[in-house]
This record gives C-alpha cells, structure tokens and sequence, in this order.
C-alpha cells in the first residue's frame, strides 16, 4: 500500500483506548442513579451530562493524537498540503467512528432526538478537527516533547473546564449539553464557533505545509 493511504502504527493504541474509555462512558452513565438523596433529579454531571462530556473530551484528545502522530509520521516524508488535510479529517473520522455506535445507543436509551444526536456528532467532528490542527502545528513548532504536552494539554485543560465557571459555550461540554439540550442560543454559538476554529487550525495546517513542501 503507498504510504500516502498508511496511517502511524501507533495510533491503533489511540483508538483502542478511545473505544474503552468510550465504552465505560457509556456503561456509566446508564447505571447513575437518577436521584442522589436530596439532590432531586440528575446530581451533578450524572447521566447524559457525563456521557456527553465524556465524548467532547475524548474527541478534543483523540484529534490532539491524530494530530501530533500524523505530524510526526510525515515529518521525514513529503506530502502536499491538501493531502495532509484530507488525512488528518479522515483519521479524526475514523475515530470518532468509534463513538458513534455508542452515540446512537445512548440516544434510543436515554430518549434523544435524531437531530440532536447529529448536532452531538457534527460538534463532535469540529472539535477533533480543530485538536488535530492544533496537534499537528504544535507537533511542527515546538521540537521538545514534554515542553509540547504541557502546553498542548494546559491549553485543552483551559478551554474545555474554565469556561465552565461562567457556562461559556466556547467550552465543548457546555456546548454539546446544549445540543443535546436543545438550547438554541448555546447551541449554535457553540456549533459554528467550534466549526470556525477548526477551519482556523486547519488553514494553519495548510500555510505551514504550503511553506514546507
């Protein structure tokens, strides 16, 4: 097979992991209690919360993986600008594939709509697609690896759960609780905001292979 059509051998080990951690999600949020003592009604992040959660951080980690792998895996290897994009969109996929059947499950069982289920996913998509630019340009510019977890990783940790503070939608569970929700405000500043920054993190993509190839 051409190695424009291989994928890096390591990240099997990615979604390997991304299907357990997914799976014990899912599993989780069908055994939480439906009330907590006084609490009342879903405690906390419990139930669809906690799944949905769930799946915006694994997407977030699984495109700063595609990301950083496909970098690494090319560096020594040319490759057009637009191919690398094609790539980095068809592994994000791939592995939000992996998700999708625990997805639907959870939407028959919890008593979601179809059309919040495909705003869960399409959400979903631009937040691994934005991870993987961001993936891919830090795994470019900064050389040390543990300097690049860090501020990869501190980044993601910043976005996604201080917003929380103030329920900014800029924060992926604020954003695919809404979805789900069916809070259109939220909703759709949260959807075409993350689609925005996607198409930012992956038009850096293509200016830094454009310079390079």
């Amino acid at each position: 097979m051409p190695d424009n059509y291989r994928f890096p051998p390591a990240l099997l080990n990615s979604y390997h992991a991304l299907a357990v951690l997914a799976g014990i999600s899912f599993l989780m949020a069908l055994l939480s209690p439906g009330k907590v003592g006084s609490l009342g009604g879903y405690a906390g992040f419990l139930g669809p919360p906690l799944f949905l959660s769930a799946m915006a951080l694994l997407a977030g980690i699984l495109g700063v993986h595609v990301g950083g792998m496909e970098q690494a895996w090319w560096a020594t290897r040319p490759l057009p600008a637009s191919r690398t994009l094609w790539r980095l969109a068809g592994l994000v996929a791939l592995g939000l594939g992996l998700l999708f059947p625990f997805l639907a499950a959870f939407r028959a069982l919890a008593g979601g709509g179809w059309v919040a289920m495909l705003g869960v996913a399409g959400l979903l998509f631009a937040v691994g697609l934005t991870w993987a630019g961001i993936g891919f340009i830090t795994g470019s510019v900064i050389k040390s690896g543990g300097v690049r977890f860090i501020a990869v990783y501190g980044c993601l940790i910043l976005v996604y759960f201080v917003p929380l503070i103030a329920a900014l939608p800029v924060s992926p569970i604020i954003a695919v609780i809404a979805l789900w929700k069916g809070d259109l405000e939220y909703e759709l500043t949260g959807f075409l905001g993350w689609w925005g920054l996607a198409a930012v993190a992956l038009g850096g993509v293509w200016l830094w292979k454009r310079r390079r190839y």
